[in-house]
């Protein structure tokens, strides 16, 4: 949950971010493709930092073994897949 956490954190903060440096660097009469340079560093610092800190993150498991039972059984193909998921959608939209 904590890396969940992390990734929406790093999503708003270059949502944020990143608008004003393309404004910055267009205002300063550089091209807008220029403002993908300090970008691309700080992708690249970010990547640097997460190939450090990643072997501390902790790995979830969860035992399924008693999930079966209560569940049902996986689908067989994708096609039922779609297919149960369009029933599910036409009666959701035509109120049955």
């Amino acid at each position: 949950m904590r890396a969940l956490g992390f990734l929406h954190a790093a999503w708003g903060l270059g949502a944020a971010i990143g608008p004003i440096i393309v404004t910055a660097f267009v205002a300063g009469g550089r091209t807008w493709r220029l403002a993908f340079v300090p970008v691309v560093l700080i992708q690249s610092v970010l990547l640097c930092a997460y190939v450090v800190v990643r072997k501390d993150w902790k790995i979830l498991l969860v035992d399924i073994s008693g999930l079966h039972g209560m569940v049902g059984s996986p689908p067989s193909s994708r096609d039922t897949v779609a297919l149960d998921a369009a029933a599910v959608i036409l009666d959701c939209w035509s109120g049955d």
